[in-house]
């Protein structure tokens, strides 16, 4: 029988995993996004609520907006 510690430290790396892959996936989500926007106003309007988190971070954080800014006019760019 395992002890109940070394039960719970076994689980945290796998939860942290998923929590650090799934916020990076998010993230970059924003680029797909970026390249339906333009063409759909009101899909628009829902991707903004959705990645208010990533618009307020690409406000208030200078070092990250030209990474951001080069991520979504990549994905822009595939549409053309």
């Amino acid at each position: 029988m395992e002890n109940p510690d070394e039960e719970k430290k076994g689980r945290a790396g796998p939860i942290l995993s998923t929590v650090v892959i799934g916020l990076l996936l998010y993230v970059l989500s924003v680029g797909p996004a970026a390249m339906i926007s333009p063409s759909n106003p009101a899909v628009s309007d829902w991707l903004d609520r959705i990645y208010a988190p990533v618009i307020s971070l690409y406000n208030h954080a200078p070092p990250l907006r030209r990474p951001l800014d080069n991520y979504t006019l990549w994905w822009r760019k595939l549409l053309h």
